[in-house]
This record gives C-alpha cells, sequence and structure tokens, in this order.
C-alpha cells in the first residue's frame, strides 16, 4: 500500500515536470541555443544570425554544426567593443581574414537591427574550414576544430541550432519528445493510480477479513518464535557458511604449503613421505645428541680454560709485585750505600744528624713561637718613641712660639723707653737705689718680667 502511495507520488511529480517542459516548448518559436555552465548571453550569438548554404548536405551541416557547438564559438556573442571581458563573456572578434573563410558555409541573417552584416562577415572570413592549414582558428565540416593550441573533433547525426529551419525542425522535434513523454508518464500514472485503487481495495478488504477472523494469539506467537528460529537458522547458515570458506581457505593454504615443502624437499634432495621424515627426524636427534654432548664438553674446555686464564692472571699480578719489590730492594741498596757514605762524610752517624736536625726544627718553633711577642713589644716601644717624638715636636713650638714673642715684646719695650723723659717719669727715686734692672744685665727672662709689671 504504502508503496503504490509512492510510486503514485514519484508519477505524479514526473507528469508535472513533462507537462511544464512540454508547455514551454510550445510557448517558443525557436530551440534555445545551449551554452556553457559558467557563461552569461548578453546578446545574440554566432547561431542567431547564420544560415547554412543551400548546396551544403546534411552530413556536412551536422559536422560544420558540431565543430562550432564543441569549440564554443556556435554560442559565443559579438563584441560590443567593450574594454575588457567581464566575468561569464564568451565573445566571438574580427580578425585577418583567412583563405577557405567560414562565410562560404554559412550565410548571414540579421534577426537583430543591433548588430551589422559587416561585423558578422569580418568574424566568417576569419575562421578557416581547413584543419591542415596554418590559421589560428579552424572549424571543419566533418566535427574538426582548432583554436590556438587546443584543437578538438565532436560528432552529431542533424544540425539543431544553424538556420531557421533547422531551429523550427528541432523545436518540433523536442516538442514531440516531449508530448511522447507526457502521454508516457500520464499512461504510467493512470496505471499507477488503478494499482493504488486495486490495494486500497484489497487492504480494506484483508482489514474486514481481519475484523472478522477470531484472534489467533498463540498462532501469532507461535509465529514470532518460527521467525525467529528462521532467523537464527540463517544466521548459522551463514556463519557455516563462513566456516566452509574459512576450511576451504585452510585446505587451499595446506596444499600450497604441501607443494612448496616438496619442491624444497626435491631441491634439497630429502624424503617428502611420513617413513623418510621418520628416518631424517631420528638421524637429527642423533645430531642433537652428539652436539649436545660436544656442547657440554666444550663448556668444560672454557672452564677449564678460564680456571687456566685466572691463575694466569695471578701469576702475572704475582710476577708483578715481585718486580716492585726486586725494584724496591735494589733501590733500598742504593739508599743506604749512599747513606754510609753521606755518614763517612760527615763524621757523624745518620741517627746524631737526625737528632740535631730535630733539635734545631724544635729551636726554630720556640723561635717562630716567641716572633709574635717581641712583635708586638717592639711595636708598643715603637708607638712610645712615636708619642715622645709628638710631644718634644710640641714643646719645640711652643718655645719658638714664646721666643717669638718675647722678641716683640723687647721690641716694643726699646721703643716705648727710646721716648725722651718716659723713663725719668716712670722711675721713682729711692734710698736703696733703683728698682728696675740696668741695660748692662738684660735677659730675656728679665725683659719679659719688666714688660709683664709695666
Amino acid at each position: 500500500m504504502v508503496r503504490a502511495e509512492s510510486l503514485e507520488r514519484d508519477k505524479a511529480l514526473a507528469l508535472d515536470e513533462a507537462q511544464r517542459i512540454l508547455d514551454e516548448l510550445n510557448a517558443r518559436t525557436e530551440p534555445e541555443v545551449p551554452v556553457l555552465d559558467w557563461q552569461k548571453r548578453t546578446g545574440p550569438c554566432l547561431a542567431d544570425v547564420v544560415d547554412f548554404d543551400a548546396n551544403l548536405d546534411e552530413a556536412s551541416r551536422a559536422g560544420l554544426e558540431a565543430s562550432l557547438e564543441a569549440s564554443g564559438l556556435l554560442m559565443a556573442t559579438f563584441e560590443d567593443g567593450g574594454a575588457r571581458l567581464h566575468s561569464g563573456e564568451l565573445l566571438v572578434i574580427n580578425a585577418a581574414p583567412v583563405t577557405h573563410p567560414l562565410s562560404e558555409y554559412l550565410t548571414i541573417s540579421l534577426p537583430d537591427s543591433r548588430l551589422t552584416a559587416q561585423q558578422v562577415q569580418g568574424v566568417l572570413d576569419s575562421i578557416s574550414t581547413r584543419f591542415e592549414s596554418g590559421s589560428a582558428s579552424v572549424v571543419t565540416t566533418g566535427g574538426q576544430f582548432r583554436l590556438g593550441v587546443l584543437s578538438g573533433r565532436h560528432e552529431k547525426a542533424n544540425a539543431e541550432f544553424v538556420g531557421v529551419s533547422a531551429r523550427r525542425m528541432q523545436l518540433e522535434r523536442l516538442r514531440r519528445e516531449a508530448a511522447v513523454q507526457v502521454d508516457v508518464l500520464q499512461q504510467a500514472l493512470t496505471e499507477a493510480l488503478a494499482r493504488l485503487d486495486v490495494a486500497r481495495q484489497l487492504a480494506q478488504e484483508l482489514r474486514t477479513i481481519r475484523d472478522d477472523l477470531p484472534r489467533l494469539t498463540a498462532v501469532d506467537q507461535a509465529q514470532a518464535v518460527a521467525i525467529a528460529l528462521e532467523d537464527e537458522l540463517d544466521k548459522a547458515r551463514m556463519r557455516l557458511a563462513q566456516r566452509d570458506s574459512l576450511v576451504i581457505d585452510a585446505e587451499a593454504r595446506l596444499s600450497v604449503a604441501d607443494d612448496e615443502c616438496q619442491r624444497i624437499c626435491r631441491n634439497l634432495e630429502l624424503p617428502h613421505h611420513a617413513a623418510g621424515i621418520d628416518k631424517v627426524e631420528r638421524v637429527l636427534q642423533a645430531i642433537l645428541a652428539q652436539l649436545t654432548s660436544a656442547i657440554r664438553q666444550a663448556e668444560s674446555v672454557a672452564e677449564a680454560g678460564r680456571d687456566w686464564l685466572l691463575a694466569v692472571d695471578r701469576w702475572r699480578t704475582e710476577h708483578k709485585a715481585h718486580a716492585v719489590w726486586q725494584a724496591s730492594r735494589q733501590e733500598s741498596k742504593e739508599v743506604r750505600a749512599r747513606l754510609e757514605t753521606l755518614e763517612a762524610t760527615l763524621g757523624e752517624s745518620y741517627r746524631d744528624v737526625v737528632d740535631r736536625i730535630a733539635a734545631s726544627e724544635r729551636g726554630l718553633k720556640d723561635t717562630r713561637d716567641s716572633i709574635p711577642g717581641a712583635r708586638a713589644q717592639t711595636e708598643g716601644a715603637i708607638r712610645e718613641a712615636s708619642d715622645a717624638l709628638n710631644i718634644v715636636a710640641n714643646t719645640a713650638a711652643q718655645v719658638t712660639q714664646l721666643e717669638f714673642n718675647c722678641r716683640e715684646a723687647h721690641e716694643r719695650l726699646i721703643r716705648v723707653l727710646s721716648v725722651p723723659g718716659l723713663l725719668a717719669a716712670v722711675v721713682l727715686p729711692d734710698s736703696s737705689g733703683p728698682t728696675m734692672a740696668t741695660e748692662d744685665t738684660p735677659g730675656p727672662g728679665s725683659t719679659c718680667a719688666n714688660l709683664v709689671t709695666l
């Protein structure tokens, strides 16, 4: 039921699409010239403005249109004088005339006033129809074309787009094919609707019968169990088939391995039957036993060799130690001889010399120990002497200053005493004599004292 309804919907959609295409073709006056996927039609193309020459046969017309269509010239529009190409444009441009031009096979038909016959003629004259020529743009009646470095070939049974008659015939052909398709789809839709009605009637009858029949729950359960068991049986059969396949593969691999084993046995001249293999196995076991015994003997020999090597190493060590002892003994003898010579030269025994050296070292140590104390005493005496020198220098400076002061006071006193009448006015008469010292007994001390009195 569901499948019949789905089929009816698909047939209805296909019929609507075919009817739409038929209506579109009936509305057209000419068929649409095919364009490339990326191309945009911006004006009349070459197919719209040319027609075949009346003397050209149908095969040549089909081949020429095939080459024009495959090369892209058939759907190319004419240059509109723009400075550059825009996205989606495919243009034909006038070029230099060539021999055997396309204008020999095509005539000009201008339904559009935007173009001139000179434009179309210039394009047709610049395209050659001889593939063996050196022209850059070539299309032939055999379906071959060349555009620069691009070349190819295409075939068609009939011309469809060049010329009004060809386009009208193509449009009628498309209309007939679309009408036939609509009729076929209409008939299929009718049959699908009839089958759908029958299915609906059968479904209704089945529902009625189901409602009239008694309930068979046990039967349904048994049927479900039977179905499950059948599924398990199918799965078991599948697993059995897989196991059989694995067994076959294993047998094939075993056969290949057996063939390879026999080939190897033949190459090595070994038996490939059971008795011969058993004999070879016994021989190999005997050889293995002999090899095991030989390995044990070799290990014993190796162990003995290791012991011998250890003994050799110990002998070498003892030999080296003995050589060192001999060298030490010889050196000791030489040292003893030199010592006896030295004792004879010094006139003393070695022991006395050693004792005297030890005593000297002890005296040197005592002297070194007393050096810090003596050094401290010397530094103290130096500091005391320095302090005394500082005191003497200060005292001498004070004496020098006092002497300088006394000389200045003496000079001032002389200048004072040199004033006339000053001394007579100062000195008073006394029966005991003058109270001041005379000039005959001047002195630094008395001068300073008299100066202090004044």
